[in-house]
């Protein structure tokens, strides 16, 4: 939304799917593994040991991982800025070449998530956070005629049976 020192804010949360997915499959081969073999059994401590580590590894790769992940894209008339825990990155507003703004959602729910891409030279930045359908008209008003804004409100899909 744009307030009365002319920014616009993007904030999204982060949750690593795809660390707790690897996370919990190497928690199920270690029980599977447990409930399956002795621990008298040959290789049963190197192979608990093996899977421990692989558990270990992906959970600090998460940790790590979280502190590099875009949080924030927040625009004013003269910059962009993009912040992650661990850093902090001003782009010029001039140096922008494009900013694409997509809504999507099912129909059950309605329009559920905006996703917001800014480009610049050869490099672009993206993420998805709670649907607002102001963050096109407000982006237009703010940046300079030079920068594109393209809106785009995509179909609702079938939603998940699941």
């Amino acid at each position: 939304m744009v307030d009365a020192e002319a920014r616009v804010r993007c904030e999204t949360s982060y949750a690593p799917m795809g660390v707790i997915g690897f996370a919990l499959m190497w928690i199920f081969s270690m029980v599977g593994l447990a409930t399956d073999r002795k621990p008298s059994d040959r290789g049963y401590a190197w192979s608990l040991l093996v899977l421990g580590g692989l558990l270990i590894l992906t959970i600090c790769v998460g940790l790590i991982r979280s502190h590099y992940v875009l949080r924030v894209i927040e625009f004013t008339r003269a910059q962009v800025r993009f912040e992650s825990p661990a850093r902090v990155r001003t782009v010029p507003i001039a140096e922008v070449s494009a900013v694409l703004v997509e809504h999507s959602g099912d129909t059950e729910k309605g329009y559920q998530e905006t996703s917001l891409q800014v480009q610049w030279r050869h490099r672009r930045k993206r993420i998805v956070f709670e649907h607002d359908p102001a963050l096109g008209p407000a982006l237009v008003r703010l940046l300079p005629w030079q920068v594109p804004v393209h809106e785009q409100w995509l179909d609702l899909s079938e939603p998940d049976p699941t």
